[in-house]
């Protein structure tokens, strides 16, 4: 698996900034979301990972990346300033969303959070693949409903855009 050097790791957290929220929710402002939720994620201090979110995901086991294990990898991930109590509780609701809008399709929730996974940590779309299980087609087709049943859901319920 190719690695990703921190700084391009950090000019993609600076490229998923938006400067002007949406002014209703859309599927492309679900993925930025949810991709910036796993990179909040991976700058956690210790090894949340799974046990973390767990609830959050049902279940789903997701690959650890690359440099989150012990030795020199490790220590880099602990010298990384920890994320803001703002930006894990933008997490936090990014993770949730998946559990409250998608418990009844479990394709789209499964294929959006492989996706988004494996969009923040730099995983090429075929070796996803493989963890869901579907075509390249079924893939898209499910994480793109997946983020559009999302943003309608909060769309519907009114909830403001942050």
């Amino acid at each position: 698996m190719k690695r990703i050097p921190i700084e391009e790791k950090r000019r993609i957290i600076r490229d998923l900034r938006i400067e002007t929220a949406p002014a209703r929710w859309t599927g492309a402002y679900i993925h930025e979301r949810l991709v910036e939720a796993f990179l909040v994620l991976a700058r956690l201090p210790g090894r949340p990972g799974p046990d973390r979110v767990r609830g959050m995901l049902g279940g789903l086991v997701l690959p650890e990346p690359e440099g989150t294990g012990q030795g020199l990898a490790g220590e880099r991930r602990m010298n990384r300033p920890p994320p803001s109590p703002a930006q894990i509780s933008r997490m936090d609701r990014a993770f949730e969303w998946c559990g409250l809008y998608l418990a009844e399709d479990e394709e789209a929730r499964r294929s959006l959070l492989l996706w988004s996974h494996g969009k923040a940590h730099g995983r090429k779309v075929a070796a996803i693949l493989g963890q869901a299980g579907l075509t390249r087609s079924d893939f898209d087709a499910a994480r793109r409903r997946g983020a559009l049943a999302i943003a309608v859901c909060l769309d519907r319920a009114g909830r403001p855009i942050d």
